[in-house]
């Protein structure tokens, strides 16, 4: 609680991992997304946990807002990401990672496991 962290959730049922990700951004910001491509992929092992992230494009700031999983929304320039606010390690890196690669025609996913002692490595 009171902390950052990017729309996610889990698959349901008879949806890509993309449909997933964009319905989780729809409930938790009312945000509507285009396609994008997988920016990461997260083996979170002590959790059981795969993440997979894309990076999709905001299709309309004015239509985002708070779902109700969610306490508050906003945009960040990229000077102004509260980074030591974040609720989740996976979070920080899926961003530092997404600044690097925007505006590159072609994404080659960034893939990290989770170690039993917290770190992260190829």
């Amino acid at each position: 609680v009171g902390k950052w962290t990017l729309p996610a959730g889990f698959m349901e049922m008879g949806e890509s991992s993309l449909e997933g990700a964009k319905r989780e951004g729809r409930e938790e910001a009312n945000a509507d997304v285009s396609d994008g491509p997988l920016l990461a992929v997260y083996n979170i092992v002590s959790a059981g946990q795969v993440q997979l992230l894309y990076l999709c494009t905001l299709l309309n700031e004015e239509s985002i807002s708070s779902g109700v999983e969610t306490q508050e929304v906003r945009l960040f320039a990229w000077s102004d990401v509260p980074w030591s606010e974040l609720a989740f390690p996976t979070a920080n890196l899926a961003l530092r990672f997404a600044q690097t690669v925007l505006g590159h025609n072609r994404i080659s996913p960034q893939t990290l496991t989770k170690l039993p002692d917290g770190s992260f490595v190829d």
